[in-house]
Parts: C-alpha cells; structure tokens; sequence
C-alpha cells in the first residue's frame, strides 16, 4: 500500500519431530536430580498428562547451567496439573487467562512457570498473538531462537526425550543461533532485544540470515506504532538486569537499532565498578535507567510514561531528575569537610536519598565519595529524638512551622548533637523568628 507493509502472510509449518533422540542415562539421571523434577515426573505420570521442560531451562542445563527459571509445557490441562502439584507438594496457584499460563509457588517460595503447549497467530505487525491449543511440536514452533527452541520430556513413558526440530544443541556447540523463520522479527519486534542479550550473556553469534532479518524489520517497524514504547521498556528492565549491559548496547548498535529506534542512546555507557555500598541488582538497574532518562530529548519525553512506568516508583523518580540533580550536585559542591558545619550541609544535600541516588551521583561526580561516603556510614544513621510533642509542648500550634522546627532539629543530630541539644537549636530558632 503505497510502499508501506500493511499485513504479511505466513505459511503452515510442517511438524519437524524427527529430530528427537534420547539423553543418555546419565544425563537422565542427572536430569532427575534437580529441585523439583522427579515431582514433576510424578505427577506427569498420575495425571496422564505429558509435561515438557522447555526453553531457557534445557537450553541452560544443556549448557552445564542450572537455571533460576523451570519453564514446563503442558500438553493438556494445565491448570489441572498445577493444582495436583500444589496439593501434594503444597504451596499456591495463579492463573493468568489470555496465554494458558499459571505460576505455581512452591511452599520455598520458588516460583515454576507452567504453559498450556499452544501455537500463535499474528493479525498485525508487532501485534500480540492470538493462541490456539496445540502439541509440544507446535510450541517450538513459536519460539524466538533455535536455543530456545528445545523440549526435554518429563513424561513417564518418554522421560528424557529431547525435542530440537531447529538445531538448537548444534548452535550451543557451535556458540551461535538464528530464528525458526523468517517473519520472527516482524511478528515479535521485541525478539531483537533479545538476541542482543544472548549474544552478550553467552558470546554467541546470530547467524548472517538472523542479521538481515534484523536490518530488514528496522526499514518495517515504526516505535510507537507497531513496537509500543512500553515493550520497548520491558526488554531494556532485562538487559539492564544483565552482568553488562554495554554489551548489548554495542550489538544493538552494531546492528543499527539504537541509530534507527532511539538515537539518543548511541553513546550510553553505564559504570561497572559502583559505590562500595551495599546494593541490589534492582538499585544499580534504577540508577541506569536514570543515567538513561538524563540522555532522553524533551520530544521524547511523552514516551518516558511507557519506558519506566512498567517499574514501580521509576517513574516518580526519574521525573524529579532532571531538577533533583543539578540542585544536589551545586549544595554538594560548596561543602568543605574541614568547614564546623559540614555535617549539616551534607544532611541537607542528601536527605531522604536513597542508595539509587548514591549510585547515581558516584557515576555523575566521582569526587563526591567522601561525602557520601561520610553521609552512608554516619549521617543518615543521625535521626532526631525529638519529636512533634516535644514541638508543641514548647506552645508552637500544629502547623508548618512545626515541621520547620523538627528540621532544625534534625540538623542539630546531623552535627553530632544530643536531644538537649537538638531542644537548644530548636529555642534558639524560634527565639531568631520572634
């Protein structure tokens, strides 16, 4: 239509389950060992049900990894088989409707994703797929990559049956993937985050046909339109959650997508060697989304909604940057740690910060570590004991003056001083006021 792709059409693929065989026993029996699969076993076998562990699992153990994640395929009624393992092996069970899935959290806490087998269709470019119930064979069908693309049966009758109908055990071996066809990137754009952290995590190569799948979808789609902001946002949460995210920055590069999707980070680059402070992999994520959001132009702002939304209290954080930073960098810059009253100033500066923020700032000025560094070990462990009664015992009426003087007071444990001394500054101020 006029030059632009309105629709596609796919064709049926043929089952390709000839390229099956069986691990070896001691693969078997080191299979059987792992949390949680020999109860699958079983209850595989009292159901009747055949039940697959599928994708990133195989792919990891077949790599000589075990993963934190237990993808199972269920050919039949999955729902049944999650409640079967909840009341023999206790723990709860949650259904999500559009995609057949359920989750089911063992009584540990730990979490197996259970899937009805099913085939996707796709009505538009980057649309999400409607899903029909289908077989194991279908299932792999519609996966991103061919290392993705592998089932290892869990069924009593064919226990350790391993599934690879698109070579995925010859990519592992030969450190390189591709997609099962050639419409992978326009049915599911986000896939191309993907393979950028694949190739990172694990040195692999997509093949030269992947590669121009890739250029050719980048000509196609339209971010807004057919790949939404908001997709975008959830593949970046995963690849800032990787060990190196500037790896998959440089494919992603490499390969032309940040030029043409999102130019304006080409140059990012994010810090490996953070604050010596004790943090979680979500703090160092959020300070890399803001270094990220600081790099968006004022045009694209209207997208930041869609990008950082999906994360909670992002959004909130990431809006008060761009004021937050310049004003906490310049109250940091007059502060001379051999000055009487450097303890307050740094109290004021980074007051109810949290270690995203400390992060954040090491990145943005690294000469700042000495403050923060003091406020991390001393300052923010310097709470008031003054309290709001102790205020209006003093005959100051509720109001914002009473919050005025619990600041002073706060200042005053800042400086190292005691509750009489906090009482002091607070007399001292409002004698000042009158």
């Amino acid at each position: 239509d006029d030059g632009q792709v309105v629709g596609y059409i796919d064709q049926t693929y043929p089952d390709r389950m000839k390229d099956r065989f069986f691990l070896s026993h001691d693969a078997q029996q080191s299979l059987r060992n792992l949390p949680w699969i020999e109860e699958l076993f079983t209850i595989s076998s009292s159901l009747n049900t055949p039940i697959y562990a599928i994708g990133g699992f195989v792919r990891d153990w077949l790599m000589g990894n075990i993963s934190e994640d237990l993808d199972l395929a269920v050919e039949g009624d999955v729902l049944s088989v999650a409640n079967a393992l909840a009341e023999r092996y206790g723990g709860t069970v949650q259904q999500f409707q559009h995609f057949g899935g359920v989750h089911w959290t063992t009584a540990t806490g730990y979490t197996i994703d259970l899937t009805k087998c099913r085939s996707e269709v796709y009505s538009t470019i980057g649309a999400l797929p409607s899903v029909v119930t289908s077989h194991v064979g279908k299932d792999l069908q519609r996966r991103d990559f061919n290392i993705n693309a592998m089932a290892i049966s869990l069924d009593a009758d064919t226990f350790g049956l391993l599934l690879d109908p698109f070579d995925g055990l010859a990519g592992l071996k030969t450190q390189s993937f591709h997609t099962l066809h050639g419409l992978s990137f326009l049915q599911d754009p986000t896939r191309i985050f993907r393979a950028s952290r694949y190739a990172a995590r694990f040195k692999f190569a997509p093949s030269s046909k992947t590669l121009a799948q890739i250029h050719g979808a980048l000509s196609t789609i339209r971010v807004g339109t057919d790949l939404t902001w908001t997709r975008v946002g959830i593949e970046m949460d995963k690849i800032l959650r990787e060990p190196n995210p500037n790896l998959c920055f440089d494919l992603l590069k490499r390969w032309g997508v940040l030029q043409k999707w999102m130019p304006f980070w080409t140059d990012c680059n994010f810090p490996l060697q953070c604050l010596s402070t004790t943090h979680t992999v979500d703090d160092r994520q959020m300070m890399w989304w803001m270094i990220l959001s600081l790099r968006i132009p004022d045009s694209h702002s209207a997208n930041l909604e869609g990008l950082i939304g999906i994360r909670a209290h992002g959004l909130k954080m990431v809006q008060h940057l761009a004021s937050w930073l310049p004003r906490v960098v310049s109250q940091l810059d007059s502060i001379n740690l051999d000055s009487a009253d450097f303890e307050s100033h740094i109290g004021n500066a980074l007051y109810k910060t949290t270690t995203v923020h400390w992060l954040l700032l090491e990145h943005h000025r690294p000469d700042f570590v000495p403050l923060l560094n003091w406020w991390q070990e001393i300052g923010q462990h310097r709470n008031r004991t003054l309290t709001g009664k102790d205020i209006l015992n003093l005959n100051i009426p509720p109001g914002p003056l009473v919050q005025e003087l619990l600041m002073i007071a706060q200042v005053a444990a800042w400086r190292g001083g005691n509750q009489a001394e906090e009482l002091q500054a607070v007399i001292n101020y409002i004698q000042t006021k009158s």
